[in-house]
This record gives structure tokens, sequence and C-alpha cells, in this order.
């Protein structure tokens, strides 16, 4: 049984494609739910969120669909959203308040008035009292400790799971961005594609995902070409076999997309402000989000774009600790949001 509050504390929240994290005031990270919602179509009803829902992914029943309320780091599905958000709310409320928490939440830089809105909303259907919007990229650079107020230029890349943001930064404010509507996805999409293409073997995303997670690279293999044993279905016989793959396998099937993100990178660069270029070179380019993880990446970009890279150590919470570091001074970084 939940106690009753007159004031409780505030929230900060990182709605992310693939995974929902949520800060409270003066704790700290308290929720990591998947950003998923498992629906059933015949009803109607919602059946699991989160954690629980993400279990039933190409397991469930043909009644049973599994929705992700984002794509491409935007609101894909209002009502759906509304129903992740309050699941995330009501687990981390540990009283019932008289008073409503204030919420900040992180959002893709360059985000649009009407999705802006209909954050604002989904927010207020989940029980916050006010709502406050960072960007994405703004709440990375607070997360990792960078000066926002500075008049010196800094370079932020997130890499997140279904799209990456590439801003720079200075003065309290975003001066040049680009919000790509792909990510992470979209590799694993691509892995499942080789795998298919010279085994013969489907594979799922979950699968794609591991094997990107655990012997993917883009970096030198350096005559190791570690492997790792999966489980598909033969595209000849239907048959379920099992295979390995290897890190050079990983390496082939993502390359082409990664280097079209470095290739984005370098325009923003080129868009940057000359009086900025300085800035940048002595800086650097700083990468964070869950596919600044995979091996080898932050040198393949310093070796091709020529200017040194920094990887974040703690990529998957930037986002919401920088969230979190706003919502506990809100009079400080009032100006920071939008």
């Amino acid at each position: 049984m939940k106690l009753l509050n007159i004031f409780g504390a505030n929230f900060a929240i990182d709605l992310g494609t693939e995974n929902t994290l949520v800060y409270k005031e003066n704790e700290g990270i308290i929720l990591k739910e998947a950003s998923v919602v498992a629906v059933d179509v015949r009803s109607g009803e919602v059946v699991s969120v989160g954690n629980s829902a993400e279990q039933m992914i190409g397991k469930s029943p043909d009644n049973i669909v599994i929705v992700r309320p984002l794509e491409n780091g935007s609101i894909s599905d209002f009502d759906i959203t509304k129903i992740l958000l309050k699941h995330c709310m009501e687990k981390s409320l540990a009283a019932i308040n008289i008073i409503q928490p204030r919420v900040v939440i992180t959002a893709p830089t360059g985000i649009s008035d009407i999705e802006m809105r209909a954050l604002e909303d989904a927010c207020i259907y989940s029980g916050a009292r006010e709502v406050y919007i960072i960007e994405s990229s703004m709440a990375d650079a607070i997360g990792n400790g960078h000066d926002i107020n500075s008049t010196e230029g800094k370079l932020i890349v997130d890499f997140g799971a279904g799209n990456t943001e590439i801003a720079i930064i200075s003065m309290n404010g975003i001066v040049i961005s680009k919000n790509l509507r792909y990510g992470g996805d979209l590799l694993n999409e691509e892995i499942v594609n080789f795998i298919y293409s010279k085994y013969s073997i489907s594979i799922g995303l979950s699968t794609a995902k591991e094997l990107k997670e655990k012997i993917g690279t883009v970096g030198s293999l350096d005559n190791a070409n570690p492997s790792m044993e999966v489980s598909g279905r033969d595209a000849l016989s239907g048959m379920p076999v099992t295979i390995d793959v290897f890190s050079s396998d990983i390496k082939e099937a993502v390359m082409n997309k990664v280097k079209k993100f470095i290739d984005e990178i370098i325009y923003v660069l080129e868009k940057n402000p000359p009086e900025l270029s300085r800035d940048i070179l002595k800086n650097g380019i700083f990468i964070t989000g869950g596919g600044s993880q995979l091996l080898g990446l932050d040198k393949l970009i310093q070796d091709t774009i020529g200017v040194k890279v920094s990887k974040s150590t703690t990529p998957l919470e930037d986002t919401v600790n920088g969230a979190g570091i706003v919502v506990c001074d809100l009079k400080k970084y009032k100006n920071s949001g939008k």
C-alpha cells in the first residue's frame, strides 16, 4: 500500500526507442523499462508493458502484438506512449502525491511543435504537474559535466537505437544539429540481412543485436576473429540450425552504414561556424549512446575525420543523468530546455 504525500519528488525521464529510464530527484536512476507494450488485437486490451512485454517478442501468439511507441526517435503511437509513461510513473512513485511531480523529459534535437505538444500531453496524462522538455544532446552534455554555458563549441554525437543526434553546443544552446532517423536498430537489420545472404539462415533482430554487442567491431581484427554460436532457421529446409558467426561477418555487415554515420558528422562539421572550428579541434568529438559501444568506432571516426574522439564511460545513462541534473536545479537550467 502506498503512503500519502503532499509533495513528492520530481522526475527526469529519458524516453528512448529501446529503453525508458527514470531518474528520481536526489536519488538517481531508479527505473529502466523496455519501451514496448504488448496489446491483444482482438480485445484491444493491454497485456503487458515494459520489460515483461519485451520478453514476449518473437514468442507471442498472433493475437498479441508487441508495439514500440517510438520509432526512429519520435512518437509513432501517442496512445501507447501514454500507457508506457503512465506505467513508468506509477512504478516510480513510492507514495500517492497530493501535488503531482514536475517532470523533465528528453526529446530529439529539432523536435517539432506538434511532437513537443504530444510529449507534454503524454506526461500530463501520466501524472505530471509541469513538464519541461530538454533536447537529448543538451542533456548528454550536462550529464557528462560539460559546461554548456561556455563560449567554446562542443560536438556531441549520441548514437541511439532509433536515431542518431549530432549537435554542436555553445553558450547554453545548440548552434547546429542534425537528427538522423536511424541508429543501432538499422545496424541490427543489416546484420540480419547479411547472415541470410551469406549463410541462408534467418535470425531474429534480438540475435543480431547480441552479435553486434558481443563480437561486433569496425576496427582492425589483428589476426583475431572471435566467433559466436547462434541459432536460426534454414532458408531452404525451414529447419532450426546452429552456425558460427564471426566478427569479420559483423564488420562486413555494418561497415557501409557506419561510414554513412561518419559522413553525417563530417556534414555537420562543414556547416559549423568558422569561429567554433578551433574549439572542435581542441575539444574533439564526444560520442555517447548505446551505439558508441561498438568496438573500434571511436578510432574509426578519429582516423577518418582527423579530430580526436572521446567516448563516454556511461553511454546508456548520460541522457537521463543530464535530465536528472536539470530536474534537481530547474532554476539554473530552465533556459536550456524547450
